[in-house]
């Protein structure tokens, strides 16, 4: 079932709902998720200071999960962003990837072998 959400309120209805639905007391609750029941508490009474990633959590741990109907705007939007992030990361692997290549490109030929001494030695030096 989906429920269109207007305010933290009809959250906590939903939380307090689905907890009582399972036969489950709020201070085992919140146990057994991790959090107070202070915390809990305040969720299902729709207190608007409640943390977003300990909200995210209680209702994941409940089994209810949120989704955003956007506007088509809005898709297009993240989209976009999501490909610029890709595109930058893989900018940055590349210049990445000729700096490595840059710094071992000596021939093996020049490489010494050195003994543990020697490289603590030019490391203290």
């Amino acid at each position: 079932m989906q429920i269109r959400i207007h305010d933290p309120a009809q959250i906590g209805e939903i939380v307090r709902a689905t907890r009582k639905a399972e036969h489950m007391r709020q201070d085992v609750t919140a146990s057994a998720i991790g959090v107070s029941e202070n915390f809990l508490g305040k969720v299902e009474r729709g207190n608007s200071s409640v943390y977003w990633h300990k909200l995210f959590h209680v209702l994941s741990e409940l089994g209810i999960h949120v989704y955003l109907d956007v506007p088509s705007t809005t898709e297009t939007m993240l989209l976009n962003t999501a490909q610029d992030k890709e595109r930058s990361e893989a900018q940055a692997f590349n210049r990445l990837q000729a700096k490595l290549a840059q710094t071992f490109q000596a021939p093996e030929s020049s490489y010494l072998p050195l003994t543990a001494s020697e490289v603590i030695a030019r490391n203290r030096g």
